[in-house]
């Protein structure tokens, strides 16, 4: 009786602990104007905390595997001017193309979240880059002796 009842929880252990084990797989190919070594980054209360690093080769080509720590959102990116986010859980596979100018999904395996949140991205970027051009017109038509103040202003919210 007791061999049986060990056994039980033994095998309930294997049952909850096991799932959680699923590995996230991250590919990526890059383009141009991204730097030689890619960041994954997890987030926590609004910090980045650096989880792993991988340089590419000189195929453009690039991966992590890895266990999360938390479902929710990572940051993938080269540490500098270009970082997206992730939204990723247990057993997630996300697939993507990087380079200077835009990134985009890849693949059949990216979950909807993703697919969402590169929407949003996606949408995001061209307002952004709307509202820095309308900024600029109106900062350059000021008088020459507010522009110094506008501009560094502008270009802090940016």
């Amino acid at each position: 009786m007791k061999m049986k009842f060990v056994l039980l929880i033994i095998c309930l252990f294997f049952v909850r602990v096991l799932p959680a084990q699923k590995p996230v797989t991250i590919e990526c190919r890059i383009g141009e104007g991204i730097g030689k070594i890619m960041q994954l980054s997890g987030v926590n209360n609004g910090q980045q905390k650096i989880l792993a690093s991988a340089s590419y080769a000189q195929n453009g080509y690039y991966g992590f595997r890895f266990i999360p720590e938390y479902e929710g959102f990572y940051v993938l990116g080269d540490g500098k001017n270009h970082e997206y986010p992730l939204y990723l859980k247990a057993g997630d596979a996300v697939s993507l193309f990087m380079d200077k100018d835009t990134i985009y999904l890849t693949g059949k395996n990216n979950t909807a979240e993703n697919k969402v949140l590169y929407d949003w991205v996606n949408l995001s970027k061209r307002v952004c880059e709307k509202s820095i051009f309308l900024v600029l017109i109106y900062v350059f038509t000021q008088p020459l002796h507010k522009r110094g103040s506008l501009y560094y202003t502008c270009q802090s919210k940016i």
